[in-house]
């Protein structure tokens, strides 16, 4: 008989299994004003807490005669003034919001060579505040401004560069500009020259580089660096393999709410690693991120409840995670559902709400979900039996290594199930099944070397 199980949930909670997310250069393009601007190439949205710390924002809260000073210098003409008053008309400091008035001040005082408010244009532009959104409008703002020398306008540009928004792709000009604001000390853009460096985009791959980068870029507190500077302590790419440096850079960006790093620190936390294992902090993370709809997140808070680690056994409320992950679209998720629809886990047993489940994974190419919709085409449970889809699907699984796909496809192939009998193709499947440790392919050669004798 064919393997109908398989390892899929990752019931010893470890490094290995999570081998640690893939880094990623978190928010591709956005714009930076006052506050970040977190958009992708078709949509922007203005985070509304504006830090006052921030290079761009106003670094006080204005009295009414400090701002009638401030007035009565615009009018006359004041560069920075102007600026100013149309900051805190943009954030409503001091005085009540009036985004289409800020960006009258902006434009006076852009028309002086204001690289500043030049910027703060293009970002409304960019936004839609105050100002009708047109992004292609924004291109020139940020240009002036970037010519102009101004750091944030240039990691605004290298942006547009680096997804080919409304300039043409150009990962070559987007390093130009992030290198450029970088060596002014602007962090995100450290950041961004370390992602390029580390991926090589626009420039050969230096993951060296890329650490040094991140390095200074999460020396000023940046959450995206101190995270992915975790990661490469962790891996050692760039720098020497350190799980106490790893742990204690991820903690940093964990302090800031960042969602990624929490779970990475939960992770951490689970393994020992850098730090005792305490599943207890594990979940607490785990939660923290989860709650902000971090998928992984919500899935390894699944696998908590449903094993007891950390928490009480309560296959419901892993369930339940488990869904949250899998409605977002986690294709690992997705799959433990399907799992626990077909086992009864805290769900009544169901194989057409499996399948369903098995196959929104399989179609974001999750090795574990083919196997088991290949599982349900072979038994026709919660669909048609239909031996040729099996073998198709088995074969997707067993194509990115799943030693139980490649166990059932030897299986199919030895049997003349969906396809003509061929033993040589059989054996070739058991052997790589074999050399996984995958038993049931151990037996069947076993067994075939025998009878050969």
């Amino acid at each position: 008989m064919p393997s109908s199980r398989t390892h899929v949930k990752s019931h010893t909670i470890s490094l290995l299994f999570v081998l640690f997310l893939a880094l990623v250069c978190l928010h591709p393009a956005r714009a930076e004003e006052n506050a970040q601007v977190v958009a992708n190439p078709t949509e922007t949205t203005v985070n509304s807490a504006a830090a006052s710390n921030k290079p761009n924002e106003s670094p006080k809260i204005w009295t009414k005669e400090e701002l009638q000073q401030l007035q009565k210098k615009a009018e006359k003409g004041d560069a920075d003034a102007q600026y100013e008053l149309g900051v805190c008309l943009r954030v409503g400091n001091g005085m009540a919001k009036d985004p289409a008035a800020a960006i009258q001040w902006y434009q006076k005082a852009a028309n002086q060579g204001h690289a500043k408010a030049q910027n703060s244009i293009g970002v409304c532009y960019i936004t839609g505040t105050g100002i009708e959104k047109n992004p292609a409008k924004a291109v020139p703002w940020f240009r002036k401004s970037a010519e102009l020398g101004y750091s944030h306008a240039q990691y605004n540009l290298g942006t547009l560069y680096s997804k080919g928004y409304q300039v043409d792709l150009d990962k070559t000009e987007a390093l130009r500009w992030f290198t450029k604001g970088a060596e002014q000390g602007y962090a995100p853009a450290q950041y961004e020259v370390g992602c390029s460096y580390y991926f090589g985009k626009g420039v050969g791959q230096d993951k060296v580089e890329a650490v040094r980068w991140f390095q200074k870029a999460a020396e000023q507190g940046y959450a995206n660096a101190e995270r992915d500077l975790a990661i490469c302590y962790f891996r050692g790419e760039g720098v020497e393999k350190s799980c106490t440096e790893s742990f204690r850079w991820v903690q940093k960006a964990a302090e800031q709410n960042d969602a990624d790093s929490q779970y990475l620190l939960g992770i951490l936390y689970m393994d020992g690693c850098g730090c005792a294992k305490d599943a207890e902090k594990a979940i607490i993370l785990f939660r923290k991120a989860a709650e902000q709809g971090h998928t992984n997140s919500q899935r390894m808070l699944g696998v908590c409840y449903e094993e007891g680690t950390g928490v009480e056994v309560d296959e419901e409320e892993a369930v339940r995670w488990y869904r949250k992950s899998a409605e977002q679209g986690n294709a690992d998720a997705q799959c433990i559902l399907g799992v626990c629809y077909t086992n009864s886990i805290g769900v009544e047993k169901n194989a057409t709400l499996a399948v369903r489940w098995f196959r929104n994974a399989a179609d974001q190419g999750n090795a574990n979900a083919q196997f088991y919709l290949g599982l349900a085409y072979h038994y026709g449970r919660g669909v048609e039996e239909d031996h040729q889809e099996a073998i198709r699907l088995y074969k997707l699984s067993a194509d990115q290594g799943n030693a139980s796909a490649q166990c059932n496809l030897g299986f199919m192939y030895r049997n003349g199930m969906g396809t003509d009998p061929d033993e040589d193709e059989a054996m070739k499947w058991y052997h790589k099944a074999a050399a996984q440790g995958n038993t049931k392919a151990i037996e069947v050669l076993k067994k075939s070397t025998e009878s050969s004798k």
